[in-house]
């Protein structure tokens, strides 16, 4: 099937929501909008008003443009909020990482040996990315190594994994053998009774940071991989644990538990609940939400 459709100016674009029945009063508050952002962005956020979240479809009830704005704006700020937190996160990740391994293998280039990880072939591939983007990195440190050492050729892991993307740092620790105890010893760091849970977690926040990085919709998006919520827990975790794994719910739970560990000082749950405040309009079992979360012991401030 061939795509024949034209592209519209910003005033088609408003005529075009308006036939389908999005109540616009103010349309030069909303061209100046689309001309600064996208109209196939904000598009992403009508949906779910639309009759079979069809967006060739009417809107299924009386929907103005302001309320389809609120929920725009509200995603941007819960991105922002959860950017922020999972920085500190990958931060105390990278930290623990190198220093379990280097310290517990006394092996400053431990990522290069294979003998540490599960499949070779994986090791061989991460490896390769790392090294490219080590010899890419502009870091003082790095730099100075490669000018100054020959072997071995990389630099160690407390410059080169500092260097890397955490997507490349989530591939790298997902393939450590789970039977080291340094891999063991890092999941207990962060309360966590099994290495696998730990992966899995990894794993979801590095895709959940590049959603938020590329500014894409993340309000009621469906997550992958699904969270795996453990049963037990070294240290206090959400008692009701029947909630969607594949919803930003269960995503925030687990970037409130790391952190516990890695900024034990946070106010993530208060600017949580202050931001979920600030538009109380928006539908927060989209998001996973059970009732009466907040009345759980976890997310009392």
């Amino acid at each position: 099937m061939q795509y024949i459709k034209s592209p519209l100016s910003v005033c088609d674009q408003i005529s075009l929501l308006k036939t389908r029945g999005l109540i616009i009063k103010d349309e030069e508050a909303a061209e100046h909008f689309f001309y600064n952002n996208n109209y196939y962005r904000f598009r992403g956020y009508t949906f779910p008003f639309q009759e079979n979240e069809n967006p060739t479809q009417p809107f299924i009830r009386q929907i103005h443009f302001e309320m389809i704005l609120e929920l725009y704006y509200f995603d941007s700020e819960l991105r922002l909020l959860i950017l922020k937190a999972i920085e500190k996160i990958e931060l105390s990740l990278r930290a623990q990482i190198i220093y379990q391994y280097a310290l517990g293998h006394q092996d400053s280039h431990w990522h290069l040996n294979s003998i540490h990880f599960k499949d070779k072939e994986k090791h061989k591939s991460t490896i390769k990315k790392i090294c490219s983007e080590t010899q890419k990195s502009s870091e003082g440190s790095i730099k100075y190594y490669y000018k100054t050492y020959t072997n071995p050729s990389e630099p160690p892991c407390w410059s080169s994994l500092e260097a890397i993307t955490f997507g490349h740092l989530s591939n790298l620790f997902s393939n450590l053998n789970s039977t080291d105890p340094c891999k063991k010893a890092i999941a207990t760091y962060f309360g966590l009774p099994a290495t696998h849970i730990l992966e899995n977690w990894i794993h979801c926040l590095s895709n959940i940071r590049n959603i938020c990085a590329h500014h894409s919709r993340l309000w009621n998006r469906t997550i992958s991989p699904r969270i795996k919520i453990p049963l037990n827990t070294h240290n206090l975790f959400i008692k009701n644990k029947k909630i969607y794994t594949n919803k930003i719910y269960a995503v925030l739970c687990c970037i409130q538990y790391v952190l516990n560990t890695a900024d034990s000082e946070n106010e993530f749950k208060i600017q949580l609940k202050e931001l979920l405040a600030k538009y109380p309009s928006v539908d927060i079992k989209s998001m996973g939400f059970p009732v009466n979360w907040e009345e759980e012991l976890f997310w009392e401030t």
